[in-house]
């Protein structure tokens, strides 16, 4: 009788331990792909940068290339990964400068957590980060 009371106690210490890790595990794994998804974003607004880059150095003397399609191209890169595309944003300089300068487009968008938002803001007061980019090309 002795050995079967110790076995329960046991299994109850086992679903206590259970009960105690498995929020903070879920809190990582769930942490893992909200930094994920961030990077994932990152990932896209590079990339629009760059190509918005591209067009910015080649409008200078291309005269088919419109001056706002560096900035449409940014839109229309960002779109594909259904972000919008900031008041403001982008921020160039150097745009239509000489041949030989660089022309840099910087783009900041915000990103809300999703699932860790109300632990975040509960514990830092934020919930959100700024994902900030710049790309530089050389103007053609």
């Amino acid at each position: 009788m002795k050995t079967v009371s110790k076995l329960h106690r046991r299994r109850g210490q086992a679903t206590v331990e259970l009960a105690l890790v498995t929020p903070l595990l879920m809190i990582i794994v769930v942490g893992i792909f909200e930094f994920g998804r961030a990077w994932n974003e990152k990932q896209v607004i590079t990339n629009a940068a760059r190509d918005g880059a591209r067009i910015a150095a080649l409008t200078r003397n291309n005269p088919t290339i419109a001056d706002d399609s560096a900035t449409h191209t940014i839109q229309r890169t960002l779109a594909t990964a259904g972000i919008a595309l900031p008041t403001g944003q982008p921020v160039w300089s150097g745009f239509k400068d000489n041949t030989g300068t660089p022309v840099t487009v910087q783009l900041s968008i915000p990103y809300t957590f999703t699932f860790l938002g109300p632990l975040l803001q509960w514990t830092t007061g934020r919930s959100n980060i700024n994902l900030t980019t710049q790309f530089t090309m050389r103007n053609e």
